[in-house]
Order: structure tokens, then sequence, then C-alpha cells
């Protein structure tokens, strides 16, 4: 029998071949190597997989286990090698996160830091991005040797050229030094320090376009309700008003994720990896229950291309129609997610 065909633990010689082929389960599983004893590969129900280790401290103590990394980061060969190392540490019953004899860089400690939070494929590769492209100055260094005013000066000269990407590359950097400091790996968070003398200006341009969102709701409402849209993407826009929704989330919405005995939408998984129920309004409501109605529906589908077989992809053309009518300037999808959290705060709405 295959590791691809057990249903619980397996033990198995690890290959390159063998971890590529493990499929999601509903449940995460453990595949142990049969060659080195403690050493694992943990395949998560998303889907990723990553390495570890697992072994009683001292010998005979409580069991420690450890995630090594994400099996894209590291090789087998580099992960067997670093899991031998981490053993050896658990078997003198030092906890190899703390003991590891190579220090932790901020590189390292967010791929620790991807294995332990199941993030989308996108927000994972954009993280390493940031860290690969932007930090490559301090990414590799030694965690707990960097200091305050080394990231300030880092901020301060990539502000110079990239400064939406710096300043988003120092947003991951606080998240990943925080982690570190709250497993114990780093005395400190140097970037949550250095966040207190950074001055970030993306905040208050941020403010200024939520103000002016929120300044042209009447003449974009107007604009909607006369500028011609084709239905599909009217009724898309619909939703997104009623509902704050994000683009993908509701470009993506499909008949089995619609309730109409309970009046609710529910998205499975959403960017929070959180379950997500919605409940509708009366206009929410009436919109679905006509295009659920309608002989020409998509089965799959509720907003379907007439271009494809699948699901509309972009709104930037019926609303720049709409902006252009109410003579405002082009608002973003994103952007009427954000003016639906305003209406919400204005009447007084919990999150």
């Amino acid at each position: 029998m295959t590791a691809t065909q057990t249903q619980g633990n397996e033990n198995k010689q690890l290959t390159e071949r063998l971890i590529a082929s493990l499929p999601a389960r509903p449940k995460e599983y453990f595949v142990r190597d049969s060659t080195i004893r403690g050493f694992y590969v943990r395949v998560k129900a998303s889907g990723h997989r990553s390495y570890g280790v697992n072994a009683r401290s001292g010998g005979n103590g409580k069991f420690i286990q450890r995630v090594i990394g994400d099996v894209e980061r590291f090789s087998l060969k580099e992960a067997r090698e670093k899991g031998i190392d981490w053993l050896r540490l658990i078997s003198e019953g030092k906890d190899p996160k703390i003991h590891s004899e190579k220090k932790t860089s901020p590189v390292d400690l967010l791929e620790q830091y991807l294995a332990l939070n199941q993030l989308s494929p996108i927000t994972v590769a954009h993280y390493r991005y940031l860290f690969t492209t932007y930090l490559s100055s301090l990414g590799s260094k030694p965690s707990d040797e960097i200091t305050p005013d080394e990231i300030v000066s880092w901020y301060q000269n990539g502000s110079q050229q990239h400064a939406t990407a710096t300043d988003r590359t120092f947003v991951t950097l606080k998240t990943v030094m925080h982690f570190g400091h709250t497993l114990g790996l780093l005395k400190q968070n140097p970037a949550g320090i250095a966040g207190q003398v950074i001055q970030r200006p993306k905040t208050a341009r941020k403010d200024t376009h939520l103000r002016e969102i929120f300044r042209n709701l009447k003449p974009f409402m107007n604009a909607f309700i006369a500028t011609p849209l084709r239905p599909v993407m009217r009724d898309w826009l619909v939703l997104v008003l009623t509902t704050g929704l994000r683009k993908v989330e509701s470009m993506t919405l499909k008949w089995d994720q619609v309730d109409f005995s309970d009046k609710s939408i529910t998205i499975p998984i959403n960017k929070a990896n959180r379950l997500l129920v919605i409940p509708m309004i009366p206009l929410t409501y009436s919109m679905l229950q006509s295009r659920q109605k309608d002989d020409g529906k998509h089965p799959v589908y509720v907003f379907n291309s007439t271009n494809s077989d699948g699901c509309i992809r972009d709104g930037r053309k019926a609303i720049h129609r709409i902006c252009a009518q109410a003579e405002i300037t082009d608002y973003s999808t994103h952007d009427l997610r954000r003016l639906f959290a305003s209406v919400c705060e204005q009447l007084d709405y919990s999150i």
C-alpha cells in the first residue's frame, strides 16, 4: 500500500518524488521517515507540506515537535541535515528553535511563520518576493543581531526608490519578528521598536482617499442607478455594495454558497482562512432570486461570463462607466469594500 492510499499517519522512506505526490486529505496527516526516526513531512488539509521533527526531550522527557520549514523552501537533503541536527539537540534536552547552531535570519523566521499559518499561495509568494527583492541587505543576517537603527536606516533608504514596496516589506518583517519573539527566538522585536520611529505616510494617503470615496457616495449611487450596464455587472455591483465582499469572493460566488431559506451567503475560506457567513438584506435577496429564476442562469456560477463557461473576471469597465457618469475619479473594486465598511461604521454596525 502506497502513501497516497493510506488514510492515517504513515512510515515510509521519504523521497522527493514521494513527497511531491502526497495529496491533501480532509484532516492533516504525517508521513514519518523510516530512515531517520523522528523526521517527518506534515501534510495539512489545505495541501501545504512541511518538514519537521518530533522526539522526546533528553530521550525520555516530554515530546518536542518543531517545524523545519516548507518543502518548497528546503530540499529533502537540506531538511534531513537540519532534522538530524535538531534531533541531536532534542536528545540533549535542548530546544532546537533556541539552541540551533545556525542563527535564525528574517528569511528563516518568514519560512517558519508560513509553515505554521495556512495562507493562500498568492500571499506566500508575495511575502517571499518582498523579502528576496527588498530585504536583501538584512534578510540573511541573524535576527538577534539586527538593531532597530539598522531597520530604520534600511526603511529610509528603500523608501526613496520603492516607497510602497518597502513599507509592505516592513509590515511583513514586523509580523515575522513578532512571531519570533513570541516563540522565544528573539529577546525583542527590533522591527516593532523601529516602528515607533518610522513615519509611514501611506496611512495618511489612505485616510484621504477613504474620505474622498465616502464623500462621493451620493453621486456614485445616483450614477449607478442611471448608467446602462450589463445585467450581470449591475447585479454583481449590488452584491459588492451590500456585502463588502472581496473581488475574487464575489466574482467566483457559486449557487451552492447561496442559501435562500436562511437568507445567507457562505464563503468557505476567505483571505483570512475563516468561514464567513453573510446575511442578505432584502435588496441582495431579491437580486439573487431574480438571477436564480432566470432561464439562462449558469449551473455553477452566480455571475457568469458571456465570453466563457466560467465566472466574470473584471469589473473595471462597469465601474469606470459609473464614475464617468458621476464625474468622479475611478473607484477600484476594493474601494467599494472600503465604502461598505465606512457606511457600516456610520450606522454603528459592529465588525
